[in-house]
C-alpha cells in the first residue's frame, strides 16, 4: 500500500534486541501515515463514494475503491513494530477519544465476541504472538508483552482513521490487524519467517 515509505525505510540490523522502531515507512512521499488516512466512522452516513474519497491520499483512495467495489467477508492487514492481532475498534467515539498510549480505554464492537476468536485463531497457530516468546525484541512503551497475543485496537492505543475501522464500519468486513513482527522492517535474514506466521493466516481461514 506504501511504496513510497518502503523506498525510504532502512531494514533493522539482523537479530536486533530491541529492533530499530523507528521507520520512515509509516509515511508515504507526502509525509501522510496512510493507516490515519480513512474515513472515520462517524462518516458512515456518507453514502457518495466520491465525497469518501475527497481530500485523501491517492494510495489511500485506490484501496477504499477496492474495498468499497468488491466487499470482502474476512481479511487482515499485517503490520510491524509489535507482535499482536488486535481488533476494532482502534479508536474511541469521534470527540471522546484519548491521547495515544496515556489511558487508553477498550473501545468494542457488536462483534467482538467474534474478532476475539479470530485474533486469538490466529495467535495460538502463531506460538511466537501467543506465548509472547520475542516481547523483550519489541521496543520499550509498545505495550508488549500482551495477553494471549491479542489486544482490542483502542484499548492499546488510539489510532484514528485507520483501514481495519474502515473495512468494517463501512462494508462490515471482518478485518483484523496482525503484527507480527518487533522490527517494523526486518532484516532480509528474518523474512522467512515473517513470511510463514502470515502464512499462518491462510491456514487459520481453512480450518474455520
Amino acid at each position: 500500500m506504501n511504496p513510497d515509505g518502503f523506498e525510504m525505510s532502512n531494514f533493522s540490523p539482523q537479530n536486533a534486541s530491541p529492533c530499530t522502531h523507528r521507520s520512515k515507512a509509516r509515511k508515504n512521499n507526502n509525509r501522510v501515515d496512510l493507516n490515519r488516512n480513512f474515513p472515520r466512522v462517524k462518516s458512515k452516513n456518507v453514502k457518495n463514494l466520491q465525497l469518501l474519497l475527497r481530500g485523501r491520499q491517492i494510495e489511500t483512495q485506490s484501496v477504499m475503491k477496492w474495498i468499497m467495489t468488491n466487499p470482502f467477508v474476512l481479511s487482515a492487514n499485517f503490520h510491524g513494530g509489535a507482535v499482536v492481532a488486535n481488533y476494532p475498534w482502534d479508536s474511541q467515539i469521534q470527540g471522546q477519544e484519548t491521547v495515544n498510549r496515556v489511558a487508553p480505554r477498550p473501545f468494542l464492537t457488536a462483534d467482538t465476541k467474534s474478532f476475539k476468536d479470530l485474533a486469538l485463531t490466529y495467535s495460538k497457530y502463531n506460538p511466537t504472538m501467543f506465548q509472547q516468546s520475542t516481547s523483550d525484541r519489541c521496543v520499550p512503551g509498545t505495550g508488549a508483552p500482551f495477553k494471549n497475543g491479542i489486544i482490542n485496537g483502542a484499548a492499546w492505543y488510539e489510532v484514528r482513521g485507520s483501514m481495519q475501522d474502515f473495512n468494517y464500519g463501512f462494508t462490515n468486513c471482518m478485518e483484523i490487524t496482525l503484527e507480527v513482527s518487533c522490527c517494523k522492517h526486518p532484516h532480509p535474514q528474518e523474512l522467512p519467517e515473517v513470511s510463514f506466521y502470515i502464512g499462518h493466516y491462510q491456514k487459520c481461514q481453512q480450518k474455520r
